[in-house]
């Protein structure tokens, strides 16, 4: 059986807000992201090993990335309509060199971006 990479040895960036996205043709929102993937929430079910292109704007740019689905679960369920909120893990396979490399600019703006919000230690 394939493992999958130890997502706590890849600097993650979470997302708050999340960023608004479409995996494929379902509406998502990006949650978390690393140079091998991202975590998203969605409402509509996706299949185990479904792979397709995460979209989502970033900047004045819009990435897209090719993922596939390693692991799904429902983390709330709505009372009324039965529908739950589902957050999945994406694995991204075979980025492009130009991909990799816009990957890694937006991660590494976030982390200016982060750095440069907390508060200066005395």
């Amino acid at each position: 059986m394939e493992q999958e990479p130890d997502r706590r040895r890849y600097l993650r960036i979470e997302f708050a807000p999340p960023l608004a996205g479409r995996f494929g043709d379902t509406d998502c929102e990006v949650l978390e992201l690393n140079t091998m993937g991202a975590t998203i929430s969605h409402s509509a079910p996706l299949m185990l090993h479904e792979k397709a292109n995460l979209r989502f704007p970033y900047q004045f740019n819009s990435l897209q990335l090719t993922g596939e689905v390693r692991r799904s679960e429902v983390v709330a369920r709505n009372a009324t309509t039965g529908r739950g909120q589902i957050h999945s893990v994406l694995v991204f396979d075979n980025l492009s060199a130009e991909d990799r490399r816009a990957l890694e600019h937006l991660l590494l703006v976030e982390i200016e971006n982060i750095k440069a919000r907390e508060p200066e230690k005395p």
